[in-house]
Parts: C-alpha cells; structure tokens; sequence
C-alpha cells in the first residue's frame, strides 16, 4: 500500500467593533488531499467453524483512489445591550472521491472466475446556516430562539462495471469480454438532495428566592425536510442482432465501446434498466411543543415534570426502475410525559426518581 497526502488549514478568531458594535468572530478553513494505491488486497469468505478461507471464493484487488475535501467554519456573535445575544454559525464541507479498482476471484453465482473493473467518482457537500438569539427580558423572564437551514447532496455523475471471465483460470492471463450477460456492463448514475428547515423557540419564567427558586419553560419546534433521489442503473450486454466474436471479446473496454459495434444495421448491444435502480421524494414534517416545570419542595427536594408533543408526517413517493410506483403516507401524534423527584440526601449525595 502506498499513500501520498496534502493538507492546509488556516483559522482566525477575536472580538473587534464594527460599526460600533462590538462582533466576536471565529472563522477557519481547511482542504486537504490524498492519494492511496492499494496492492494485493484479499477478500474472501470465510468458514466459521474452522476460521479459514474458502479458497473457491477468494478475490484480490488493487483499488486506486484520490479524496479531495474543502470546508470551512464562520461562527459570529454580538450582545446588543446588555440581555440581548446574536449568533450566526455557519459550516460547509466539500468531498470528492475519486476511485478505479480491479478484482479478480471467483464469482460463486456464475461458476466462472472473473476480472472486474470499475470506475467511481462521488462528490458530497453538507451545509448548516444558524441565526439565534437569547433575550433576558427582565430578571425573571428569558426567551431564546433559533433558525437553521441545513442541505445536503450527493452526487454520483457516473459509475460503470466491466466484466472479464478469465478462460484460463484466476492465474491466467487470457480474458474476454463476459458479453451476454446483463452484469457484464453497467453503468449508474445518482443523485440526491435534501434540504431542511427547522425554527425553535423557548420561554421561560423564573421566580421565588434562594433555594425556594422556581421555573416554568415553554416552547415549540417545526422542522421541514424535503428529499429528492434518483437513481438510474443500466445493463450493456451482446444482446443485439449481431455477436461479437471471440477475437472482439478480448478487445479492452475502450475499442469495444468506441462506437464500432454500434452502426444502424449490425447493432451488436442492447441497454436494458436493471431493477435495483429507482427515484424517490420524499416529505418529512415534524412539529412539537413542550412544557415543563421545575419546583422547589423544600431547601433538599425538587420536582421536575412536564410533557412533550410531537406529531410527525412523512411522505415518501417512490419510482422504481421498470416505472411501477408506490405511495407511503406514515403519520404520528405522540405525547411523551416524564416526572422527576431529586432529593439532596446529603451534601454528598443525591437521590433521584424518575418516570
């Protein structure tokens, strides 16, 4: 195994006045780079009772791969006054993987050992942005709130198989195209976004002296999700009206797919969808609201209860390959109660009973 690796990062943070306001800030970045061949890799299968591998299994690889990943952070915040606090967070990250892998072993499906190639690339982003804000309005009265958008995607702009079967056994270096079989090449393509919003706020009423001090919160949720994915897989195989030969089967991936089987009257291939393909949206809602209460039975016992609402509607519309739908509509309401009793036993220790 061999890697080769690359990194930069750079962060800077303080308290400065802007337009006469004083902004405390954090920002930093990082990108970093790397690059891993690996060798004779093994995978195989194993028998549990003896702890061996089962030789007829076995599969070796090289897997090249090249990941790239840029992110950054940008955090700020500001008190206006002295009870009211702005912050703003905001994350974003960047990943791209490159990969190409061979495996040559012994497919136990088809009874054939087999060479297979297949080039990967993936780029993924993820991303948060947050605007929250805490108020004391007076002594006993303090609201806080917060907004935040968050996304995510995922793309895979184009993956392909491409199958040998190896005549002359695994150590052979004889090969030919796997031509009339539906794995023997395919290609997928994937993508996939979702998107959120999510808005909280929380209230809360503070009163009584000392150890006799009391507390009433309130406050509520809504979240908002939406997910888009499609995913498409197609076969390639000899399936047309003409057959490659023997000689053409050994050709590599580049000649065989250059175009010069593909001509209007001796079409050697046919592209069918396979089955494990399909697209989906999705609908997630979720609302909630809470209550609680935090009361002083004495200097050493507090009681703490509450409840908790939430009602949550998801909506998932699915597409498969072949075009047959199916429609899922799950909806929830549920009240989640809790109550707790703590008990300063002594200076030192704590009793606490909940439910």
């Amino acid at each position: 195994m061999s890697e080769k690796d690359e990194s930069l990062s750079a962060s800077v943070g303080g308290s400065d006045p802007l337009f006469g306001q004083e902004i405390g800030y954090v920002v930093s970045g990082t990108y970093s780079k790397g690059q891993e061949v690996r060798l004779d890799e093994r995978r195989a299968l194993y028998d549990v009772t003896t702890g061996t591998a089962i030789d007829e299994f076995t599969s070796t690889l090289g897997t090249g791969r090249e990941s790239v990943l840029w992110g950054g952070v940008a955090n700020l915040s500001t008190l206006v006054g002295e009870k009211h606090r702005f912050t703003a967070n905001n994350v974003y990250n960047r990943t791209a993987d490159n990969e190409a892998r061979t495996e040559r072993g012994f497919n136990e499906n088809l009874g054939l050992p087999l060479e297979i190639h297949r080039l990967r690339y993936v780029e993924r982003t993820v991303r948060s942005n947050q605007l929250a804000g805490e108020h004391q309005l007076s002594g006993a009265h303090k609201v806080e709130w917060a907004v935040t958008s968050s996304g995510v995607t995922r793309r895979e702009p184009d993956r392909s198989e491409f199958v040998y079967e190896l005549p002359g056994g695994l150590e052979s270096q004889q090969r030919a195209f796997l031509a009339n079989n539906t794995r023997a090449a395919v290609r997928t393509f994937g993508d996939l976004d979702e998107n959120s919003l999510e808005a909280s706020a929380n209230y809360t009423l503070t009163f009584g002296r000392g150890l006799a001090q009391h507390q009433v919160r309130v406050g509520g949720l809504f979240r908002g999700t939406d997910r888009e994915a499609e995913n498409r897989s197609y076969s390639i195989f000899n399936g047309g009206r003409q057959f490659l030969t023997e000689a053409d089967r050994t050709l590599p991936a580049e000649q065989i797919f250059d175009g010069r089987f593909t001509g209007p009257d001796d079409a050697v291939f046919t592209i069918r969808p396979l089955l494990q393909g399909g697209s989906y949206t999705a609908r997630d809602r979720l609302t909630a609201g809470f209550a609680m209460a935090d009361v002083a039975l004495g200097e050493r016992v507090r009681l703490v209860g509450g409840a908790r609402v939430e009602h949550s509607a998801v909506e998932v519309d699915a597409v498969s390959q072949d075009g047959s739908t199916s429609l899922s509509e799950p909806t929830y309401t549920d009240v989640l109660p809790s109550l707790a009793l703590n008990v300063d036993v002594t200076d030192t220790h704590k009793l606490r009973l909940s439910a």
